[in-house]
């Protein structure tokens, strides 16, 4: 590739499909083109060349003072500086050979693309400069330095920081496309960003350019579809009087008189931006929120990136099985920010986009999974060929992008040897004589060990689940649905894992008390208190349970470590054998598992003898992953349980002292704790403290054993609910509800008196207005729709929001309490500021 090549890419060319080289919005534009979709043509200025032109600029120096002030004087400085240098002969050259593609009077959008924008984590709404109509060369090289420029807004360097981005990784490409001049024009996202249904296309449309769409400047049309029938499922026509439009430079804002009430697109053309916007998900794999145009009856593609924000939906459907009963506060606080880290972790292992969201939450001591979330990531199909034909000629690509599935096994089972030796390390320590600090240093020390083991466990579960999907709709593939099931059952029978070792030796120690006339008639009249050997049974017995427990104490009865374990609770081992004893004379379970080897053996030769020679190994590779995985899945269960032994011994330790100072009744109660009260108390133990502990953990145990008794709801929350009497009623923007003062944002010049934990209320916003949702506690805005500027920021920061309320600048006043509900669209005012 020659130098003036790498400066600016068509998007016909492979290396703009490459973020790292034309920004998120560019790449998408060069795949998009790729797939064949209908993409106005253009070109990228790359950040390569963003990066030659830097070279002149000073050195990164961001003031030590982080306040919005500093930064924005800081990023206007900057911006001067970029806009007083000139662009390189070479990358005006660049642009010149590009344009001179295309026809002189040809029109162009000048958009920025940053190389950290349209991550999954961060969208970068509207941070960066966007320049419409431009034509000629002198325009265009005008636009994309100030694009360049825009890369240090006061905006942009505060989004930057705030996401946990380095400043000096940001880069900016600048990409240059044909300006389609629009009909209507507006926005699509895949699922229903506020309402949190995964199952509806959600368009947003307006007459003319689609910047009065994403600004919010106005009221939009909606126009819902269901993904599974297509249907058109629900409309909403707003009033439209002003349309963007192209101008002979520029744009130009015109009144759209008698059309402002009129539908901007028909149900069939909605039907075709649903159609397109669905397209490009199915290419992804993931849910987009795209831009399109309509120009001479075709649906042009703008824009496409992934969504941002996945909706919360709380139900027990991913969680009841993981998390059965009430979970203690002190387990919660301590596993619910390593599993989100491992979460990402894993996600990055797979490929998949980062999940900045929760995926389990906590609710009434109960465990919710965030059903979307979930739906999201995990409902999505691997990779489905149609014949062997299709499989055959995708095995390259499979075997790319599934490598990582190849190594995982062998990176995790390198950790595991130091895991291991820590947990080791940790359960040999004797803390009776350690300061109570001290003990509270060694529980942190497990938690922090398990956080770091855990990271890549997620996973190998989420493997494991999609090889035995992949191996299911293969073998179907070959053998047909009637004999796949019974060659399905027989491959995946033969697994190793710990849980069947365990249940061997469970056989063995049943073996010995049958020998044994007294265990057995203890055993056949055991009481479900006894909780020890009798005395005088067989020795041989005695010596092979005590070492069944040292080698499996750790096995939990519960997922919360509140809960006790086998070594703690060895009679949950003597129910075991008591049945095991019933089974004697029943099939061992060793002979079932030679028995379940032969099956498998004989089922992988009834498979290979019914493929094409040249799919037998890909075939062979996935039986085996599918078996290491099953196996991989159980031992690292059963490795994570060992943390119960050291931790357990500290938090009883620790319990112990409270119980002397009287803060708890029970040992164990120390699991009613937050974790932060609990490590407060145990650093600094001041009557206060230790006042204030006693009274949480008496308060939260109640709770919990309320929540014990009580079988909780399947779903939480309802989007659908009727609003206040006397509400302002808008457009639900973005979810949740926040209660606080009025403050009324008229213009910039009212951002520097903003009070933190206000609720913004103004007419619209756009990017410029981004540090203001830093600190407001919801928006409420007078027009726009939930696929606009404000209604996307919000959601991204988790904040309510309400679009279109009409008139809410009159009847709401600075002061005024209110409660914001973003998931129904309504505020309720509470209590008049005057």
């Amino acid at each position: 590739m020659t130098l003036q090549a790498s400066l600016a890419l068509p998007f016909t060319d492979p290396a703009a499909c490459d973020k790292a080289i034309v920004g998120g919005k560019g790449a998408s534009l060069a795949i998009s083109t790729k797939a064949g979709l209908a993409v106005p043509q253009g070109f990228i200025v790359t950040a390569s060349a963003y990066r030659k032109f830097a070279r002149g600029l000073s050195p990164i120096d961001m003031p030590e003072d982080g306040t919005m002030e500093a930064v924005e004087a800081w990023a206007e400085r900057r911006r001067d500086e970029v806009a007083r240098q000139a662009l390189p002969q070479e990358i005006t050259e660049a642009i010149a050979k590009e344009l001179a593609r295309f026809p002189p009077s040809m029109r162009f959008a000048v958009r920025s693309s940053g190389t950290l924008e349209d991550l999954a984590e961060a969208a970068f709404a509207g941070q960066h400069d966007t320049y419409l109509g431009l034509e000629g060369s002198e325009a265009i090289i005008d636009a994309v330095l100030r694009c360049f420029a825009s890369l240090w807004t006061g905006r942009a360097v505060s989004y930057r920081n705030r996401h946990g981005f380095a400043q000096a990784d940001a880069a900016m490409a600048v990409v240059v496309q044909v300006m389609v001049d629009a009909e209507a024009a507006g926005v699509a996202f895949t699922i229903d960003p506020v309402g949190g249904r995964m199952d509806r296309v959600v368009i947003e449309a307006a007459w003319g350019l689609g910047e009065t769409v994403v600004s919010g400047e106005s009221e939009t049309d909606q126009f819902i579809f269901d993904k599974a029938s297509r249907g058109l499922v629900g409309s909403r026509i707003g009033h439209k009087p002003h349309a963007l439009k192209l101008a002979r430079s520029g744009t130009i804002r015109i009144e759209t008189g008698a059309e402002a009430d009129r539908a901007s697109l028909t149900p069939e053309q909605a039907a075709k931006v649903a159609e397109l916007a669905l397209a490009i998900e199915a290419r992804n794999g993931f849910p987009q929120d795209i831009e399109w145009a309509l120009a001479g009856g075709n649906i042009y593609l703008l824009q496409a990136r992934p969504v941002t924000s996945i909706p919360e939906r709380w139900t027990r459907d991913e969680s009841a099985e993981r998390f059965p009963n009430p979970v203690t506060p002190l387990t919660w606080d301590m596993v619910e920010a390593g599993f989100h880290e491992a979460l990402s972790h894993s996600f990055e292992i797979m490929g998949l986009p980062p999940f900045k969201g929760k995926w389990f939450g906590m609710f009434d001591f109960y465990v919710y999974g965030n059903q979307n979330a979930v739906e999201t990531y995990m409902g999505r199909p691997p990779f489905l060929p149609k014949s062997l034909d299709e499989l055959r000629g995708a095995i390259p690509m499979i075997r790319a992008r599934f490598a990582w599935a190849m190594e995982l096994p062998g990176r995790w089972m390198l950790d595991l040897d130091g895991y291991l030796l820590a947990i080791g390390a940790l359960s040999a320590r004797s803390l009776t004589h350690e300061p109570l600090e001290e003990v509270w240093r060694h529980v942190a020390a497990v938690n922090d060990l398990g956080r770091r083991y855990f990271r890549s466990n997620i996973a190998i579960s989420v493997t494991q689940g999609l090889l035995h999907k992949a191996l299911h709709y293969g073998v179907t593939l070959v053998l047909g649905h009637e004999k796949a099931p019974k060659i399905l059952d027989d491959l995946l029978g033969n697994v190793e894992t710990k849980t069947a070792t365990i249940n061997a030796e469970i056989h063995d120690l049943a073996g010995l008390a049958k020998a044994d006339a007294r265990l057995r008639q203890w055993f056949s009249g055991r009481r479900p208190a006894d909780a020890s050997l009798p005395e005088g049974v067989s020795p041989a017995f005695v010596k092979a349970f005590a070492k069944f427990i040292a080698d499996h104490g750790h096995r939990e009865l519960d997922f919360d470590p509140y809960r006790s374990n086998w070594r703690d609770s060895p009679e949950s081992v003597f129910d075991a054998i008591r049945l095991a004893l019933r089974a004697q004379g029943e099939e061992d379970p060793r002979d079932r598992q030679i028995a379940a080897r032969s099956r498998a053996r004989e089922a992988e030769e009834t498979l290979m003898a019914s493929l094409p020679e040249d799919l037998r190994f890909f075939f062979h590779e996935l039986i085996r992953l599918a078996l290491t995985y099953t196996s991989l899945d159980d031992l690292e269960h059963y490795q994570t349980s060992r943390l119960t032994i050291p931790m357990r011994a500290g938090l009883r330790e620790i319990g112990r002292r409270l119980q002397r100072y009287g803060v708890v009744q029970e040992e164990m109660d120390v699991f009613f704790a937050s974790q932060a009260s609990l490590a407060g108390a145990c650093t600094t133990p001041l009557i206060d403290c230790l006042t204030r502990l006693r009274d949480e953990i008496a308060a939260n145990k109640a709770r919990y054993l309320k929540a014990c008794a009580t079988d909780p709801a399947w779903n939480l929350g309802d989007a659908d609910q009727a609003p206040p009497a006397g509400s302002l009623k808008g457009i639900a923007g973005s979810p949740g509800e926040a209660v606080g003062p009025v403050r009324i944002v008229r213009s910039t010049d009212d951002f520097a008196s903003f009070p933190g934990g206000s609720i913004l209320v103004a007419r619209t916003t756009n990017p410029a207005w981004t540090p203001l949702f830093h600190a407001a506690k919801a928006v409420v805005v007078e027009s726009g729709g939930p696929l606009s500027h404000g209604a996307v920021t919000a959601r991204e920061m988790r904040i309510p929001a309400v679009m279109a309320v009409r008139s809410v600048l009159t009847t709401l006043r600075d002061g005024d309490i209110v409660r914001v509900n973003g998931s129904n669209g309504t505020v309720e005012i509470l209590q008049s500021g005057a």
